[in-house]
């Protein structure tokens, strides 16, 4: 069949050489410049049709919720980025693992932020993909005593007096103060130097 092919395009052009004449008039720069514009072009439509349902998100869970993280697009993207700097995990994903949170209700703008620095090692730890592992962990912080005492039995990372604390914030009502202690403790235990130091099969499931 490529012999076949091959001897039409010849026949065609009345030999090889004349046909590889016509494919080079054909490919002139001007056309390899226009296909370049128009991939740049796709590309471009792919990049603002990925920010237009960023800005979707963001806006479905800011309505859903009056707002109740304080949240604003310029501080999700801070807080990406600090994500980025402290778990190797990329702002995009950061990104969507705050707008997530953020639809959940329940919780404060800081707590997010720590939630989603976290997100990275606790999902190595635990084998689940990072999605996973952020939504767990926003579910989790509904009750911060409860998430206190679960997550601290998973890994080891509070001390009696904070669990006390924590818990005592709680009893008084003051549960973002709770949410916050809690995920403060959590991101400097599974930060950028406790992801380094993971074992070999921990490393794995990133």
């Amino acid at each position: 069949c490529t012999h076949l092919f091959g001897g039409q395009v010849k026949d065609s052009f009345g030999g090889i050489r004349p046909a590889a004449s016509a494919l080079t008039s054909v490919l002139t720069p001007l056309r390899l410049a226009v296909g370049g514009v128009a991939a740049a072009g796709l590309g471009l439509l792919a990049i603002y049709r990925n920010g237009e349902q960023e800005t979707r998100a963001f806006n479905t869970a800011i309505q859903t919720t009056g707002n109740y993280a304080g949240a604003t697009r310029g501080r999700i993207e801070e807080l990406a980025v600090e994500a980025k700097r402290v778990s190797g995990i990329s702002v995009g994903a950061a990104r969507d693992i705050a707008v997530g949170l953020v639809q959940s209700g329940r919780l404060g703008i800081q707590t997010i932020g720590e939630l989603t620095k976290s997100a990275e090692g606790y999902a190595a730890v635990t084998g689940q993909s990072v999605e996973n592992a952020a939504a767990a962990l926003g579910k989790a912080f509904e009750n911060p005593s409860k998430a206190a005492r679960e997550l601290d039995g998973q890994l080891n990372f509070l001390t009696v007096s904070q669990r006390r604390y924590i818990d005592d914030l709680v009893e008084q009502g003051r549960i973002e103060e709770a949410q916050l202690a809690l995920s403060q403790r959590l991101s400097a235990h599974l930060g950028g130097v406790a992801v380094d130091n993971l074992g070999t099969l921990e490393r794995a499931w990133r």
